[in-house]
């Protein structure tokens, strides 16, 4: 039981910092530190945007019912 228990936290750990390593990432997009040429670039910065909100609910969702059930 203890190592489904640490299994859980790593992923965590992991998901969490994957999520915000792309929040860094779209940020310094967003401020155009890093820059991309072409007409779909804004397209893409907003998908993936949404995609980094719907995993970060989706993550924290799951840490939360992990603590607590």
């Amino acid at each position: 039981m203890a190592t489904d228990f640490q299994l859980v936290n790593n992923m965590l750990i992991i998901g969490g910092t994957v999520l915000f390593v792309g929040i860094v990432f779209q940020v310094l997009v967003g401020k155009r530190v890093i820059k991309f040429q072409g007409k779909a670039h804004m397209k893409v910065h907003r998908l993936v945007g949404y995609l980094l909100v719907v995993g970060a609910v989706a993550h924290g969702s799951l840490a939360i019912i992990s603590r607590v059930g």
